[in-house]
């Protein structure tokens, strides 16, 4: 199979458990340094709002510019050879 996906596909996966390992992290990180038992899911939230907001504040940017400029039908290097 020439066109397979697979190589797509386990990149999108490593990608996917990279970025949670991080989040996750991040999260223990904080969880870490409050002493304070009462402030840890104050900091939690405000932790899981900065880690979400580029994905709120981008994605419309990124919709408006694949509308101003479109991809062609077919990328270069996905030709037949």
């Amino acid at each position: 199979m020439k066109n397979s996906f697979v190589p797509l596909f386990v990149t999108n996966l490593f990608g996917t458990l990279n970025d949670n390992f991080l989040k996750t992290l991040a999260s223990f990180i904080v969880i870490g340094w409050i002493q304070d038992a009462s402030l840890r899911p104050v900091f939690m939230g405000v932790t899981a709002g900065v880690l979400v907001l580029p994905f709120i504040l981008f994605a419309p940017l990124a919709d408006r510019l694949t509308v101003v400029f479109p991809s062609p039908s077919r990328s270069p290097g996905s030709a037949e050879l």
